[in-house]
């Protein structure tokens, strides 16, 4: 391998770490819906936690939408004995979207509970563990 070949792929790695470090920063919400998810998959063993990446069908929106995606779904759905639990993570700043809103105001009218969570803490609190869990 020469010598302009080894520098090629190390600039193209470097290239890639840092959009990676940029994604990452700017990306607070899936932080902390990643770091959710694994900590409720260890405390709550009996539920059924899942995710639902709607984003990821954006390019393809008639496609997915056929197939059953719907806008201003929750990013978890949690599904215990008796209740289901939607799941939406906000940064502090970060707001519902209008679709997000109305799913909200839907899934609350169908008797189940719906959460905004925006720190871990309350996650926590709301399945009756301490904060510091």
């Amino acid at each position: 391998m020469s010598c302009n070949t080894i520098l090629t792929v190390l600039s193209l790695r470097e290239k890639y770490l840092e959009r990676k470090l940029r994604y990452e920063m700017k990306h607070p919400e899936a932080d902390l819906q990643r770091e959710a998810v694994k900590w409720m998959r260890e405390n709550l063993p009996d539920m059924i936690i899942f995710s639902v990446p709607n984003e990821a069908a954006f390019r393809r929106v008639n496609y997915f939408r056929d197939l059953g995606m719907l806008k201003g779904v929750s990013d978890v759905i949690v599904v215990g004995l008796e209740q289901v639990i939607f799941i939406e993570f906000k940064s502090e700043t970060g707001r519902l979207s209008v679709e997000q809103r109305k799913f909200k105001a839907k899934v609350e009218s169908l008797g189940h509970t719906h959460l905004v969570i925006r720190y871990m803490s309350d996650l926590k609190r709301f399945f009756g563990f301490p904060a510091s869990n």
